[in-house]
């Protein structure tokens, strides 16, 4: 079963109300064409975090449907939702509500820059209507994914392609000290899925207050490879379970989640590639970038200092810990599995948040450094430093050998 259309309704309450036509839409739009439908009314139950849910609702829709009438302009919350969804590269549908031939809504579209509107129809929800607006709304997700690819090709900038010549393991280190001498660092070059299988239990995925992980197509983002690979898929190639984003939407309630906390889930679905093949057991979530809300620039904003950095990658340790100590959860993933040996990070922040690898490079090792010293469970043997490209070896390289020493020495 494929992944469900999303639509995101926009529309002006009458007197504090949400006017019945909207609701009806709504259903319909859900038990008729199976589309996953947001309107506030429906969705919504307190007031607690609803700016940022209707933002995030907005980031995570394929077309925003919104239902214009005379005074639909005159709301603020309309104009900052039709806003944010071009700054989002999500399709525009407008609804005429009310027949323009008996009523004028030319200053609601000048308003909100409409254009296009001309020759639209009146929505009288008729079967016909709705079958039209279905077939419009198919057309118009796959305008946004479209869209949302070239500004993802604009962003390239901050990211790098992938390397052929993969060095996996270009480097080994351990404490000078001697703490844990049965514990190695690598620095690894290249995919992370490229690793034999068997090579970790968990990966660390850099990943966004809200908890949504990048799209499928957004290939050079680890956040999409680990959603891609830990979904389950029929033998058609079709999605059957986003198991990973759903695993994290189960966290509701908790979003925006505060930077330096991670969140664990399992490495997807039991059938899938990260588990299956791979033998990844866990994924640890994190929050190492927030939403900018509202805003029409930098969709997002990277983590603010290196002490915050370096706390991320202590609570990663901390969660070792924890499923290390949770039988219950361990055996849920594998009857065998009895304590986490190996974990890779990657560089956070140098994805979507765009920061450089020099200024990160001294933050991320000085971290492993401080975490593993604080660090006292034997289990662990392996620590991989995520280098996606060749380019950004020398300052990991600088980092490691100014804090640790070479494996072989």
């Amino acid at each position: 079963m494929a992944a469900k259309l999303h639509v995101f309704i926009s529309y002006k309450k009458h007197d504090g109300e949400t006017p019945a036509y909207a609701t009806n839409i709504a259903h319909t739009l859900k038990e008729k064409y199976d589309f996953e439908v947001f309107i506030d009314v429906l969705r919504i139950d307190t007031a607690d975090h609803w700016e940022q849910k209707i933002y995030n609702e907005i980031h995570r829709a394929d077309v925003l449907v919104l239902l214009l009438e005379p005074l639909t302009a005159t709301s603020e919350w309309v104009q900052r939702e039709v806003d944010y969804a071009r700054g989002s590269c999500v399709s525009v549908l407008p609804l005429l509500m009310v027949d323009r031939k008996q009523v004028n809504i030319s200053e609601a579209t000048d308003k909100l820059a409409l254009s296009g509107l001309q020759h639209s129809p009146y929505f009288q929800q008729s079967e016909s209507d709705y079958d039209a607006l279905a077939a419009d709304l198919r057309r118009l997700a796959l305008d946004t994914r479209d869209a949302q690819r070239r500004q993802h090709r604009q962003r390239e900038k901050h990211w790098h392609e992938v390397p052929t010549d993969l060095n996996l393991k270009q480097r080994s280190y351990r404490m000078k000290n001697g703490h844990l001498p049965d514990l190695r660092i690598h620095l690894s070059v290249g995919n992370i899925l490229d690793m034999p299988a068997g090579t970790l239990d968990v990966i660390v995925n850099s990943e966004n207050d809200y908890l949504q992980m990048a799209r499928f197509y957004e290939v050079n983002t680890l956040s999409a490879r680990l959603r891609k690979t830990g979904a389950y898929f029929d033998k058609n190639k079709r999605l059957v379970e986003d198991t990973v984003q759903r695993d994290l939407d189960a966290y509701d309630d908790v979003r925006p989640v505060s930077t330096t906390q991670v969140i664990v889930t399992k490495a997807g679905h039991e059938l899938s590639d990260l588990r299956l093949r791979k033998k990844v057991k866990f994924i640890f979530h994190a929050i190492t970038v927030q939403f900018n809300i509202g805003s029409m620039g930098d969709p997002v904003i990277a983590l603010g200092n290196n002490e915050v950095i370096q706390e991320t990658i202590k609570c990663c340790f901390d969660k070792i810990s924890q499923v290390n100590q949770d039988a219950a959860l361990r055996e849920s993933v594998d009857p065998e599995f009895k304590a986490i040996k190996s974990i890779a990070f990657p560089l956070f922040g140098t994805g979507m948040g765009g920061r450089g690898i020099k200024e990160i490079a001294p933050a991320m090792v000085g971290g492993l450094s401080r975490a593993i010293s604080e660090y006292n469970e034997p289990t662990l043997r392996d620590i991989y430093l995520l280098v996606y490209s060749p380019n950004e070896v020398v300052p990991i390289e600088e980092a490691l050998n100014a804090t640790f020493k070479r494996a072989d020495s």
